[in-house]
């Protein structure tokens, strides 16, 4: 007998899927696929954290700057905000559209992801 009618009579197992049946792939699929969107959710986080951060940071090197260096201080402050703004509006984004990814997980494997 060779080797693939021994994989499909299932006294072989091969290599990770070939021995799963189609309903066992599609599951192990949409799986992957939400903890990707919820790693994504995670990146865009870190992210935002990182401009909120940063924001906060040249915020009060605008408060602490000497007068003739106010105003570029105030440009700095100004871009770190746009940045932080773009980023929280990503993280919103991602937020609603992993919706699913969140509760596909949630499903299978009980976790707390709101």
């Amino acid at each position: 007998m060779t080797r693939a009618a021994r994989l499909v009579q299932g006294q072989l197992t091969g290599p990770r899927g070939l021995d799963q049946t189609p309903t066992t792939m599609i599951d192990n699929a949409q799986t992957e696929v939400a903890a990707i969107g919820v790693r994504l959710l995670d990146d865009a986080y870190l992210a935002w954290f990182s401009a909120e951060s940063e924001c906060e940071s040249t915020l009060h090197g605008w408060f602490r700057a000497p007068g003739d260096l106010s105003a570029g201080a105030y440009l700095a402050y100004q871009a770190a905000l746009e940045r932080e703004e773009a980023a929280a509006r990503d993280l919103q984004r991602l937020w609603r559209v992993a919706k699913p990814c969140r509760e596909t997980l949630l499903e299978r494997y009980g976790a707390v992801c709101e």
